[in-house]
């Protein structure tokens, strides 16, 4: 799923990558590029790039808009599994030989990074609030600000956020 939760990646065998409506389940668009199955992929915190592992041994970069193939980093192993940080454009990848690649994905900017609002229930009554990726401080939010971007206001850190339309319940 990507971040906002309107958008769901999967990956086939005849080495495609395929982006889908989450909601009505239509295919958005088919990412082609890999030479061999692509069994690894991640949303960018920002939900604005797709990073994807094969194992042609390459990891590659997509935009997730258009579907347009950005960069490709070959590799020395067949790559099977891939994450990006919650808010650095940065990637770790391993391979079938047990090698671990951290990437630093360079002229990548994020946009403001999306993260999902919680109710929580607070002194017996129901508490919406947001979790900064960065600094973990947790900021108090009001149904309004549902769909809106805001700033971290821990001293010091001040990463740009976008709130999710949609909260969790956690009980």
């Amino acid at each position: 799923f990507s971040p906002d939760g309107t958008r769901i990646i999967s990956a086939s065998q005849d080495r495609t990558l395929k982006l889908w409506d989450a909601a009505c389940g239509q295919e958005l668009r088919t990412l082609s590029g890999h030479t061999n199955f692509a069994f690894a992929f991640a949303f960018s915190p920002d939900g604005t790039w797709i990073v994807s592992a094969s194992q042609d041994k390459t990891l590659k970069l997509w935009e997730a808009a258009s579907g347009q193939e950005l960069a490709t980093l070959p590799l020395p192993g067949i790559l099977d599994c891939v994450a990006l940080h919650p808010w650095k454009p940065l990637a770790a990848c391993g391979d079938y030989g047990g090698s671990l690649h951290f990437i630093e994905l360079v002229g990548v900017v994020y946009g403001p990074i999306i993260v999902t609002p919680i109710i929580k229930k607070h002194l017996f009554k129901p508490e919406l609030s947001i979790r900064c990726p960065a600094c973990q401080h947790r900021i108090s939010i009001n149904q309004d600000q549902l769909d809106t971007e805001l700033t971290c206001p821990t001293p010091g850190c001040g990463l740009h956020l976008k709130i999710n339309s949609f909260s969790i319940r956690v009980e």
